[in-house]
């Protein structure tokens, strides 16, 4: 039997679990952004947003582009050969 105030403590344990994984993703995100901005992949420029505020863009360069299609060739290779590894054996 659970009893009536436990509930909303398990509400606010439940939220502060949750913000504090939301604070962990937007700091990685944000090490990330700059990591591969200063590696000459992604540009950025400030800008004012749809609701008015100030906002950050960020495009791919030329180099991202090359990076992503590397990469995505890469992936490409990767999930044909799990494919293949997966697929059921031929019955002779």
């Amino acid at each position: 039997m659970v009893t009536a105030h436990a509930t909303p403590l398990r509400c606010e344990l439940s939220a502060r679990c949750l913000n504090f994984y939301h604070e962990q993703v937007e700091t990685r995100r944000r090490k990330l952004t700059l990591k591969i901005e200063q590696e000459g992949y992604i540009a950025s420029e400030w800008g004012i947003s749809d609701n008015n505020r100030k906002a950050r863009y960020y495009k791919l360069t030329r180099a991202g582009r090359k990076r992503l299609a590397q990469e995505t060739r890469e992936w490409e290779t990767t999930t044909e050969i799990l494919a293949r590894f997966f697929a059921p054996l031929e019955e002779s």
